[in-house]
């Protein structure tokens, strides 16, 4: 139930850069309940986790950063998932 006020706080490290310099940047996600346990994020988990990603990157360094911005789902990907996420 953490998951925007985190993502939030850790999007926070990119303040200062100037966006001009982000064209090979990709940021990637994981849940931290995920990470070591082989959970994985419903594909409705990570598109939202995903979806404020990039509503924070526009309000930030604006929509056009936001929109080329590749965001990649980092958990627990395996074949019978992957298609989904």
């Amino acid at each position: 139930g953490q998951t925007e006020q985190v993502l939030d706080e850790q999007l926070k490290s990119l303040v200062g850069p100037d966006a001009s310099k982000f064209g090979n940047l990709l940021i990637a996600y994981e849940p931290v309940w995920a990470i070591g346990t082989g959970k994985v994020a419903t594909p409705e988990q990570a598109q939202q986790a995903h979806a404020f990603i990039r509503q924070r990157i526009a309000a930030m360094f604006g929509e056009n950063l936001a929109q080329s911005l590749p965001i990649l789902y980092g958990g627990s990907v395996k074949p019978d998932n992957a298609a989904s996420l």
